[in-house]
């Protein structure tokens, strides 16, 4: 632990995430801080040979180091964020740069293919390149929406389209503390979005990328395989076991494997370039007696692992684990560096300082927390028993192996997933040991299958090992009373539980009772943020009219139960994502179904519900809020002159046209309007 603490590149990839976390959330000018890490920079040579003469290490030398990795990771995203480009599409099209500009603007594009997404609702996704607007040459990522019908076809990789439409804004969720898929894309620099009918786009010719060539390899994999009698979702297991891509798996088979803590294994990481690399290693065994023989075989190690990446569609997980295991692979064969911690972070640093957007990647967070926390505590596990013989000992390594994951991982599935899954411990002692059989056997069968060698026989076994894994999945996901869900986890848990289980490590390591204090304050640190989120929860009262399409559906939070007013009943109030995202992201552990009512007192103010039958009586009351609903029809002007509410609120029940109507009414009395379809959920919190 001690070599560990004193390896320098572990201080320096902190405070590089730093500085990547403060570049990301703050503006700041690249001129400015590119000058400030050129001083820096000098400022450290001319301290390094200071030190050297004196033969004497420097504490302000030292902190230099730090400050410079906090500004490299600043430098880094900044440069790296494309809107900074002066070459980036948005600024051909808005000078102004205000996303309500660029709205209805029409404009002759240039897209390529780079990415085939997972399709939506009537649509055929896509993450494309942005080469061309209005015929001057420009750069910057988009979210491209096809409509789709019977006659639509997908689109490959590397294909060019020429598209004339407008730029729209990817829109942030419509209600609170739903999934939001604005940052998320954000987070892969795509801030727009393109929808284009099937009539309003023509293909032009097509490019040829490392990208594209990968793409084309494995469609004509999927081709080979089609000729197969092979289930849905088997083919769709395959290719995310061995290709990296998730785009066929049912939502069902999806939740089945994420309720049985097996998710894993749907994404091409650390495990399986693990595997990968090790059946490399023992098929290039022979090219160790030729001369040279070591440098060959590792050249051709690392050379198969980043072909193995590219067809795997480089993803962030799969370009972590290949870094990683190919440093590893150097280390092996150069007997240099073989510590996987020192691995995990110069392979952490790299990574980081080619693309720091990886830092915002969930999948990039859990593979990195699974990996550390086993590195870190599987060998203190595995000290806790030694088996008499090889079979106990292999399972009891894989007891270990998961349980130490799972600790470094837990806090974060909490914060993103809000559930934990309490048998992955058996999941992972039933798939485990046969995945390397798995992994081996689908590479061999794509292999044959391209050359048209494959058996029958051979496709029948692997298809009915795949068959097997998804009912043992399915059958183990099955067990509800063991998957732990709606686990509130906010920001502050998060970092709380971080805190508990970095001094818990330091206090296994070297025992005494000031590390031992470290624990217990943690530990309370723990239990303070869990008390202040409670007490806040009990003492927050709001109403919210949340946005639904087609539907009305009003919730009063008092503490930590809601009450929904709606004309749904309680089993739709429970399939609705939105409302239990909500439920989770404040603590509510109580819930209440009631009829739609007219009439709400709510933090002072009184609310009045305007429905379909459209009547209000004006002599007994003056609201401060009106709610619209069901398109009742009214006459605007006249409600306003008689109850003069300082809010009105139409919500997604309404007609179309009623809004725009009402809208335009409101503009011109300027009395507040919020339509929930355009601004979300509206929220009338405490006073």
């Amino acid at each position: 632990m001690k070599k560990i603490i004193k390896f320098v590149p572990t201080y320096i990839a902190f405070f590089l995430i730093l500085g990547i976390f403060a570049g990301y959330y703050f503006a700041v000018n690249q001129f400015a801080i590119l000058m400030i890490l050129l001083i820096e920079i000098v400022v450290l040579v001319l301290l390094y040979f200071s030190i050297k003469q004196q033969n004497q290490l420097s504490i302000y030398f030292t902190l230099l180091i730090y400050f410079t990795s906090i500004t490299l990771g600043i430098l880094t995203i900044t440069f790296k964020n494309q809107l900074n480009s002066k070459h980036h599409f948005y600024h051909f099209i808005d000078k102004k740069s205000s996303t309500e500009n660029i709205r209805n603007q029409k404009h002759i594009l240039k897209v390529e293919i780079k990415k085939v997404l997972k399709p939506g609702y009537n649509q055929h996704k896509y993450m494309a390149k942005v080469v061309e607007v209005n015929n001057q040459k420009c750069m910057g990522k988009v979210l491209l929406n096809i409509q789709a019908d019977s006659l639509t076809k997908l689109f490959d990789v590397d294909q060019t389209l020429l598209i004339y439409t407008d730029f729209k804004p990817i829109e942030p969720p419509k209600n609170p503390h739903y999934f939001d898929y604005q940052k998320h894309l954000q987070k892969q620099q795509i801030h727009h979005q393109i929808l284009v009918s099937k009539d309003e786009f023509k293909l032009l010719h097509s490019t040829a990328t490392v990208i594209g060539l990968a793409a084309q390899l494995r469609a004509k994999i999927n081709q080979k395989l089609a000729f197969y009698a092979i289930g849905k979702a088997e083919l769709a297991v395959i290719n995310a076991l061995l290709l990296g891509q998730r785009q066929d798996i049912s939502k069902d088979l999806m939740e089945s494997y994420a309720n049985a803590g097996a998710i894993h294994i749907l994404a091409v990481s650390g495990l399986h370039i693990g595997i990968i690399l090790m059946i490399l290693h023992f098929l290039l065994r022979p090219l160790e007696r030729l001369k040279n023989g070591k440098l060959w075989k590792m050249f051709l190690l690392v050379l198969l692992l980043w072909i193995y990446a590219v067809i795997a569609g480089l993803s962030a997980s799969v370009v972590r684990a290949v870094m990683m295991f190919s440093i590893l692979a150097i280390g092996m064969n150069l007997n240099k560096i073989t510590n996987t911690f020192y691995t995990l972070i110069l392979s952490l640093l790299i990574l980081l300082l080619i693309n720091p957007y990886f830092l915002f990647d969930v999948g990039f967070q859990l593979s990195y927390a699974a990996v550390f926390s086993i590195v870190i505590f599987q060998p203190i596990f595995q000290s806790f028993w030694v088996a008499k013989n090889r079979f106990l000992q292999f399972y009891w390594n894989l007891i270990t192996v998961s349980i130490a994951a799972q600790i470094g991982i837990l806090p974060i599935s909490l914060y993103y997933f809000h559930q934990f899954p309490g048998l992955f411990i058996l999941t992972n002692l039933i798939i485990i040991p046969f995945l390397g059989i798995i992994l081996m056997g689908g590479i061999l069968i794509f292999f044959l299958a391209l050359l048209n060698t494959l058996p029958s026989i051979a496709i029948t076994i692997y298809t009915k090992l795949i068959f097997l894994m998804n009912v043992v999945v399915k059958r183990i996901a099955a067990q509800e009373s063991f998957l732990i869900k709606e686990i509130s986890f906010d920001f502050w848990m998060l970092i709380s539980f971080f805190i508990i289980i970095i001094f818990s490590l330091i206090y296994i390591k070297s025992r005494n009772s000031n590390r031992l204090k470290l624990v217990l304050i943690s530990i309370i640190g723990f239990q303070m943020v869990l008390f202040l989120t409670k007490w806040k929860t009990e003492n927050t009262h709001e109403l919210v009219v949340f946005h639904k399409s087609k539907q009305s559906i009003i919730g009063e939070k008092v503490g930590n139960q809601i009450t929904f007013y709606t004309d749904l009943d309680t089993a739709s109030i429970n399939k609705e994502k939105f409302l239990t995202g909500y439920q989770i992201g404040n603590s509510i552990n109580k819930i209440k179904v009631e009829n739609a009512k007219n009439i709400f007192y709510s933090n002072h103010r009184l609310i009045l519900v305007v429905d379909k039958s459209a009547i209000y009586q004006i002599d007994k009351i003056k609201p401060d809020v009106i709610i619209l609903q069901n398109s009742p029809k009214i006459n605007l002007n006249r409600l306003i002159d008689a109850l003069n509410p300082a809010q009105i609120i139409a919500d997604g029940s309404n007609h179309t046209s009623y809004v725009n109507l009402w809208a335009a009414t409101c503009e011109k009395r300027k009395t507040p309007f919020h339509h929930t379809g355009q601004k979300g959920a509206y929220i009338l919190k405490n006073n």
